[in-house]
């Protein structure tokens, strides 16, 4: 079973998942008010768009607007930006 599967098994099919970002997938929240919300790591939304050929740059601004503007839009959105995680 994919970690997409195990997300939408245990929250519901409402639960917000980006297509092709499943490797920056760091948890999901247990809150119960909530359904789940999945917990993106952002270097590693960035490390996924800069495979896809974007510059780190690019990625950055594409994760800024497109990714965390997609949780304004559609519901709370959790992107965690640790501080022992390296920025490049």
């Amino acid at each position: 079973m994919t970690v997409r599967e195990r997300i939408a098994d245990s929250f519901g099919e409402d639960t917000i998942l980006f297509d092709g970002c499943d490797d920056a997938i760091i948890g999901v929240t247990n809150c119960t008010n909530s359904t789940g919300q999945v917990v993106y790591s952002y270097a590693k939304l960035v490390d996924v768009f800069v495979g896809q050929g974007m510059t780190h740059e690019e990625a950055c601004e594409w994760v800024d607007f497109n990714v965390a503007g997609a949780g304004i839009k559609n519901g709370p959105l959790v992107i965690a930006d640790r501080d022992d995680e390296e920025d490049e």
